[in-house]
């Protein structure tokens, strides 16, 4: 008679256990990328299979744009890290290693006529950054972590993209490659995001919650009751 009733608790609890939180990830491709060049200001560089961060003295900044397939339905407070995934261009001569930093977009761009002028140099949110390190060379794999810009400005990122320039946009001479959407060689890949997240806890229903509610009381009633039964045979 016990263990059906403790059976019978535990079937009821079952139901239950759907409201446990589970952590998953989404891997989130480019679907728009490219870069805008204070040197040459009225030119799309669309047609390019690299995008240019940069600083020269005389030839000004370059800034890469990036637009990531996010899913519509994750909300920010499900985030739990968000990290950024980069190549270098191969083909390229390659370039120094640069500290970069992540900002999302406050207007969208076209990544087939957008240019330094169409952008004025691209209007992006300071609010929020996450910084990052491109390695030197051209043959080369890196990620890091976006988990304060993905969480913090997820709208912006999600509708309009992201802004990647140098942390300090001179005096040096400095400049890198990053492999865009239209890479040629074997060893490259676009830029993407992966996000780890949790789904959203189901809110129970009136119906649910007097079923929790029954199942404690049955739990309740069944110790009392087995209590007081021990204590009539001792």
């Amino acid at each position: 008679m016990k263990k059906a009733f403790i059976l019978a608790i535990i079937l009821n609890l079952c139901p239950l256990l759907r409201y446990q939180v589970l952590a998953e990830t989404v891997t989130c491709p480019t679907i728009a990328d490219v870069y805008i060049d204070e040197l040459s200001p009225d030119e799309n560089f669309n047609y390019k299979t690299r995008i240019l961060i940069s600083y020269h003295p005389s030839k000004g900044r370059a800034r890469g744009l990036l637009k990531f397939n996010i899913p519509m339905d994750l909300e920010a407070s499900q985030i739990e890290t968000a990290t950024l995934y980069l190549s270098g261009s191969y083909h390229t001569s390659g370039g120094v290693s640069i500290d970069v930093n992540c900002y999302a977009l406050n207007e969208p761009f076209s990544e087939g006529s957008d240019t330094w002028n169409t952008l004025s140099g691209g209007d992006y949110d300071t609010s929020v950054t996450s910084p990052g390190t491109l390695p030197a060379g051209n043959d080369w794999e890196t990620s890091f972590d976006v988990t304060a810009l993905v969480t913090g400005n997820l709208q912006k990122l999600s509708n309009n993209g992201m802004l990647m320039r140098l942390q300090s946009e001179g005096p040096l001479n400095e400049h890198q490659h990053i492999a865009s959407r239209e890479f040629t060689d074997p060893q490259d890949f676009a830029a993407y995001l992966e996000i780890s997240f949790v789904e959203a806890q189901p809110v129970p229903t009136l119906t649910e919650w007097g079923m929790i509610i029954l199942v404690i009381l049955l739990l309740v009633i069944g110790t009392i009751a087995i209590v007081r039964n021990r204590r009539a045979i001792t």
